[in-house]
């Protein structure tokens, strides 16, 4: 039994990492200072705070690596650490990076979605990681 997060709970996770990365929604470009990974020599990386969020929600072992296609859209390629060799079973979400809250909800609803899809990747994490969250915290719907 996969467990869904509320939406409070998934806002509060995503804001506590939004502060850890100086993110403030209330900025007009709250996401000025982000690239895809190949472009973040000198900038944060989508990956890392996407990364950070979904282990936050309990969701590890996974790599994952962005890059740009335009202007606001980026390709996250999500793998599992024992498949990181195996490209067949990369997971590929389509993110969007306007500087918007409802944005970032929506890109962790669209990973989850797909993590949940994959028969090959974490379906056993996703189920472990809720359940932990369930014993930690008490707030989430089944």
């Amino acid at each position: 039994m996969v467990i869904e997060l509320k939406n409070e709970d998934k806002i509060n996770v995503i804001l506590e990492v939004s502060r850890e990365y100086n993110v403030h929604f209330e900025n007009k470009t709250p996401f000025e200072d982000f690239r895809s990974d190949l472009e973040s020599y000198n900038m944060r990386s989508f990956s890392d705070y996407y990364e950070d969020i979904l282990q936050k929600y309990g969701i590890k072992d996974i790599n994952l690596y962005t890059s740009e296609k335009m202007d606001g859209k980026y390709e996250m390629i999500i793998s599992q650490e024992k498949n990181v060799d195996d490209k067949e079973k990369d997971i590929v979400v389509d993110l969007t990076a306007w500087d918007d809250l409802s944005e970032v909800i929506n890109n962790i609803d669209s990973i989850i979605a797909e993590l949940k899809k994959n028969d090959d990747i974490s379906l056993k994490i996703l189920n472990e990681s809720y359940e932990k969250e369930i014993d930690a915290a008490n707030t989430i719907d089944i």
